[in-house]
């Protein structure tokens, strides 16, 4: 897959807008592309398809003989895009070239750029301020640029282009998705591209004169979550924080009807609203309710002097 210059320059100047979250949040979130906490039960994929997609060559790691498959985060997001392409009737062949896409690493990503003075350059403007020429000259030293990476905490060029684009997802927290037309030639598209022109009016006139299927990756991504267990989210590999942690809790209830977070002035979540709808057949279940539940708000509805339907409105905080 190539490298449109607008992902080169959409890149640099997300990291330079997301700094301080990509210094705090990226290496840690690097560290848990190497864990392996998900099962194929987490997922609704029969094991017999999955084991038939095996041995198409469409997965990103063959099962062990006499073992259980685990999946890390990637791996689990990739099964579930085959999923969505094959409800789109993707020919085999096409899944497993979108796949060989999908695990090019930033080594190859990093080499790219190195040998693009013109991605350099672009690089060099987003950045600014008066140490242009010297940063310029140390962008042109290939083998030292690859030496101070080295250096580290994380290989951030053993990432692979799936996993750099679920991290964008996680940090960024920008839709983005996959535009693939009849030839198989993959379009990474984002809304971001747009709102910081990017994408010129004559490239976004080409692309928008093509036919094309798109996959959303923040789509897939949030169907993965949805079905991960919350502990190895926020505990094992640490992609979401404790209170997401709560949120998602939240979204998975029985009888929900609806979920409210409140943000306080630095446009932090502060306060979770959960209403469920519960059935009463007893006043002394209502009592219960009220005595164990904490903070909430009953909403009562009764038919001739019974109490039919019943709206609980918790609240919780989340600082």
């Amino acid at each position: 897959m190539s490298y449109p210059i607008h992902l080169i320059e959409a890149t640099s100047a997300i990291f330079s807008e997301y700094e301080k979250e990509i210094l705090t949040e990226f290496p840690e979130l690097v560290r848990a592309f190497t864990e392996k906490p998900f099962r194929v039960s987490h997922s609704d994929i029969h094991p017999k398809v999955l084991a038939d997609w095996s041995r198409g060559g469409l997965l990103l790691t063959k099962p062990e003989r006499n073992r259980m498959h685990r999946l890390s985060l990637a791996e689990f997001v990739w099964i579930k895009l085959i999923q969505k392409m094959r409800l789109y009737n993707f020919p085999l062949e096409r899944i497993i070239s979108f796949k060989n896409d999908m695990v090019e690493t930033g080594e190859n990503e990093m080499d790219e750029f190195l040998n693009s003075q013109e991605a350099i350059n672009k690089l060099v403007e987003q950045m600014g301020g008066g140490q242009a020429e010297k940063m310029k000259a140390f962008f042109s030293q290939a083998e030292l640029v690859k030496k101070h990476l080295a250096m580290l905490p994380f290989d951030l060029t053993k990432l692979n282009l799936l996993e750099g684009l679920i991290l964008f997802c996680l940090i960024v927290k920008r839709p983005i998705s996959f535009m693939i037309d009849d030839q198989g030639k993959i379009f990474v598209f984002s809304p971001i591209f747009l709102e910081r022109k990017e994408i010129d009016q004559t490239e976004l006139q080409q692309l928008l004169c093509r036919s094309y299927v798109s996959i959303s990756l923040t789509e897939v991504l949030a169907e993965t979550m949805a079905m991960a267990p919350i502990e190895s989210l926020s505990e094992e590999i640490r992609v979401i924080t404790a209170q997401e942690a709560k949120v998602l809790e939240a979204l998975r209830e029985k009888n929900l009807l609806s979920i409210k977070i409140r943000h306080d002035k630095n446009h932090e979540m502060d306060l979770l609203e959960v209403k469920t709808e519960q059935k009463m057949d007893k006043r002394a279940r209502l009592l219960e309710m009220i005595l164990m539940n904490g903070y909430q708000e009953i909403t009562l509805k009764t038919e001739n002097g019974n109490i039919v339907r019943c709206e609980n409105t918790r609240k919780l905080k989340l600082k």
